[in-house]
């Protein structure tokens, strides 16, 4: 599943990325997400 958000809080150690703000895309398309400056993670 890919996640979508417009803020994502990066958390170096444990190199985990999360949803921070905004909305929040499920199964969003990657290159949509990157056209619009919005961040992508993919989560199991």
């Amino acid at each position: 599943m890919t996640l979508c958000c417009r803020r994502v809080s990066f958390e170096i150690l444990r190199k985990l990325r999360e949803c921070v703000e905004g909305e929040i895309y499920k199964n969003a398309d990657y290159r949509w997400c990157r056209n619009k400056n919005i961040f992508c993670i993919d989560k199991e």
